[in-house]
């Protein structure tokens, strides 16, 4: 049993008379997974602020995946593989994922088994036990979702410095071979064939034209710099 699992057993409470009532609860959470889903997906897609991220030809693979979890929550081993599995589960949506979505995914699918309960006795007994397996994955998902997160910033901000010294770089070493063959010519130290090789007015004759380009693709947000990635080739 690892750390998390150690926490997330401690946290919620999660005692050996909650697992007898989860392994109980699971054979009738098994049996309705395809209803609770299907209502789930009509209350999420009937507001349009969720319905226009979501392509329609998507439907029924997350459906799937979303059947699959539910009963998984409730029947698997609650062990290391199933908190795992859980904390992934944001990973294969066609849709950007935010901390928002999540919450509000999760609120709609509470609030859909909570409809349910109303007319099914055996899911109204152990409603106390699913919203808790229910706070645990959402829990992990937002968990997981931080940290990951937080990964890809650190990364994308090394990725960026290791840019912007390399643009600096680029100009630097423009700018001198630019001064000088300037300063060659005007002291009539360079002739043909060498006037090839002066500055040109045509972008694409620059030996940097590549970088530049790679970097204008890569990096949007260098503007935070106040660096006009757009017009650096005209400096």
């Amino acid at each position: 049993m690892n750390y998390k699992l150690q926490n997330i057993i401690k946290s919620f409470n999660v005692t050996p008379q909650v697992l007898d009532e989860r392994k109980r609860i699971g054979l009738y959470i098994e049996s309705l997974a395809s209803l609770i889903i299907d209502r789930f997906y009509d209350y999420f897609l009937s507001n349009p602020e969720f319905s226009k991220l979501l392509n329609k030809s998507n439907l029924s693979r997350l459906k799937r995946v979303r059947i699959q979890f539910l009963i998984a929550l409730f029947n698997d081993d609650f062990n290391d593989e199933l908190i795992n599995k859980i904390s992934k589960l944001h990973i294969d949506s066609p849709i950007r994922v935010t901390p928002y979505i999540i919450a509000s995914s999760f609120e709609i699918l509470q609030q859909t088994i909570i409809d349910i309960a109303s007319v099914n006795d055996e899911i109204r007994r152990g409603l106390k036990t699913i919203l808790k397996f229910l706070h645990i994955a959402e829990f992990l998902v937002q968990e997981e979702l931080t940290n990951s997160s937080n990964v890809r910033t650190k990364s994308n901000r090394i990725t960026l410095i290791k840019a912007l010294e390399s643009l600096y770089e680029m100009l630097s070493i423009h700018k001198i071979k630019s001064d000088k063959l300037i300063s060659a010519w005007k002291n009539k130290k360079i002739s043909k064939p060498y006037l090839k090789d002066l500055p040109s007015g045509n972008i694409e004759e620059c030996p940097f034209n590549t970088i530049l380009a790679t970097l204008k693709k890569r990096f949007s947000d260098i503007e935070d710099f106040n660096i006009d990635i757009n017009n650096i080739d005209k400096w």
